[in-house]
């Protein structure tokens, strides 16, 4: 059973930003990116879920990636991607979010706390959440349920997919208007973050895009 169609988009190594901009761009519906300024909030198709960040963030135009199993999004701080308003508080990382198109049935839905526990104690949710896809390559340093989404804080020992980004992450899983949407904290090397402000920066991801998806 597979439980996460939020595999990273694999991107050549190289630096972040350049990156970013080089992905390749999906049409769809972005809102907030009057005159070329990056936008603040994406609508998923008819899924009745739309991506925000916290505060400070804003959306990459350029990373929207529509696959069967999952639409990815990347968002970064407003000001290193042409937007405007106030510099995200505290230590800026990279966000990262994808939605399912299909909404979920089954056990995954009546009991997600329960499904996704067995699944990412599994080689294959370890390697569903490693960033080269092997088990052996990640290490889940914490696991917890709050709020009605799983989180997880990874420790990464395989290659990096950027060469701006640390070894620790941070990933979200939650079931949002039937759909399973998973989010991602990825600290930058030089600025890493402590274990309570990347599990509260994802917890306030998590509150935005439920906040936008009202």
């Amino acid at each position: 059973m597979t439980l996460l169609p939020f595999r990273t988009p694999r991107l050549p190594r190289t630096r972040l930003l350049p990156a970013l901009v080089a992905v390749l761009s999906v049409g769809g519906c972005l809102e907030g990116g009057a005159g070329g300024k990056a936008p603040t909030r994406a609508v998923v198709g008819t899924t009745g879920i739309s991506i925000a960040g916290p505060q400070g963030y804003c959306i990459d135009r350029k990373s929207r990636r529509v696959k069967p199993e999952a639409q990815v999004y990347m968002l970064a701080g407003c000001e290193a991607l042409g937007g405007t308003g106030s510099p995200p508080p505290g230590q800026a990382a990279l966000l990262m979010a994808a939605v399912s198109p299909r909404p979920l049935t089954g056990v995954v839905l009546k009991d997600p706390s329960s499904a996704f526990s067995r699944f990412f104690r599994s080689e294959a949710g370890r390697g569903a959440v490693s960033w080269d896809g092997r088990a052996g390559s990640v290490r889940i340093l914490g696991m917890t349920h709050q709020d009605g989404m799983h989180i997880l804080h990874l420790r990464h020992d395989g290659p990096l997919p950027y060469d701006d980004i640390g070894t620790e992450s941070w990933r979200g899983v939650m079931v949002l208007n039937g759909h399973m949407v998973t989010l991602q904290v990825v600290p930058f090397a030089d600025k890493p973050l402590s274990k309570a402000d990347g599990a509260a920066l994802l917890q306030r991801f998590a509150r935005a895009v439920r906040a936008a998806s009202t």
